[in-house]
Formats: C-alpha cells, sequence, structure tokens
C-alpha cells in the first residue's frame, strides 16, 4: 500500500491530491491496517511466545501489517 501510495505521488498530475488529502488517506488506509487488533493484543498478553513466533513465520509476510 505504502509504495503503491508512493509511486502514485510521483505523478504530477495526482500531486495536488495527495497534499490535500494525505491526512485523510493516512487515517483510513494505513493506519488501520498496521494496527494491532484485538485477537493480536490478547494473543500477546496471555501468549507472548506465541504471538512473537506467528509474528515471525514467514507465512506471515503477506499479510496487512508486512
Amino acid at each position: 500500500m505504502i509504495r503503491y501510495l508512493n509511486e502514485m505521488a510521483t505523478f504530477p498530475d495526482l500531486n495536488d491530491f495527495f497534499k490535500t488529502n494525505m491526512l485523510s488517506l493516512f487515517s483510513l488506509l494505513i493506519l488501520p491496517n498496521i494496527s494491532i487488533n484485538e485477537d493480536d493484543l490478547e494473543e500477546y498478553e496471555f501468549e507472548p511466545d506465541t504471538y512473537v513466533k506467528n509474528d515471525l513465520e514467514e507465512s506471515d509476510t503477506e499479510t496487512r501489517r508486512r
């Protein structure tokens, strides 16, 4: 997502759009996808080893937080 936004920001026609809408784009698209959810928080609190193991697994590379 961030790579896409970076590429789109290089187009002069979209430069003004990004300048005026960056806060909205960040708060609606980026922040929710990198924030920890309730299930992750609960797992971290009660089973931190499992949380870290699951977070570091290679199969986790295609999740929204990556």
